[in-house]
């Protein structure tokens, strides 16, 4: 009997070591029974059970709604509340709304405030249902406020090109002035050195008595 029971454990040990993958065979070397296998395997799993639980648990009540669009905040709040029902834990609706809340941008502190006052519970479709529609509010308004802005930039850019269409443009900067290079709709001719020179000689040939002007080394 006990060489045939000795048999027994022996297959079905080899048995469910056919079907375990290579890491977690690692966890059964040195079981010499089925039953000895089978319980290092529960305690095994049973840890990475409980972290994982505890990582989704995180991951649930500290989400964030970022740059996602209300619904799809909504279904990975969902999505991870599935699990962890999978895993034997319990998470009301309740639960998925705070989560929601506490994820939401400051945008949305007005229907925070409003969800949180009740004094009844909501369903969590009516409470996506009033999400969604503080989300189209506040995409209304941020459209209006970037309209308005434009139009005023516009405004600004006409008004400027208006008030400076009626004035002359000077060409020319201040280091220029007085050397001949003002530039105006004027008729006068300008005056430069070389006429200056043509002036000076025409005035010292027209007499004798008159004395040249000194205008230094030459």
């Amino acid at each position: 009997m006990l060489i045939k029971a000795v048999k027994k454990d022996l297959a079905l040990l080899s048995l469910l070591m056919a079907t375990l993958s290579d890491d977690a065979m690692e966890h059964i070397i040195g079981c010499k029974t089925p039953q000895e296998a089978w319980t290092c395997l529960q305690d095994r799993f049973a840890l990475v059970s409980v972290a994982r639980i505890n990582q989704l648990k995180t991951e649930f009540y500290t989400a964030q709604k970022g740059a996602d669009s209300v619904d799809k905040f909504l279904m990975r709040l969902k999505s991870i509340r599935d699990q962890l029902v999978s895993a034997g834990e319990k998470v009301s609706d309740n639960d998925l709304i705070i989560a929601a809340l506490t994820g939401l941008p400051q945008e949305f502190d007005m229907i925070r405030t409003v969800i949180l006052a009740r004094e009844t519970s909501i369903s969590v479709k009516d409470f996506g249902a009033q999400l969604l529609s503080a989300e189209l509010a506040n995409e209304s308004r941020i459209s209006s406020l970037t309209n308005s802005m434009s139009a005023m930039y516009v405004h600004g850019e006409s008004s400027n090109s208006r008030s400076n269409g009626g004035h002359g443009r000077y060409q020319g900067d201040s280091s220029n002035m007085g050397s001949g290079s003002y530039q105006g709709s004027s008729n006068q001719r300008p005056y430069s050195s070389q006429n200056k020179g043509s002036y000076n000689s025409n005035r010292y040939a027209s007499g004798n008595n008159f004395t040249r002007p000194y205008f230094g080394n030459q």
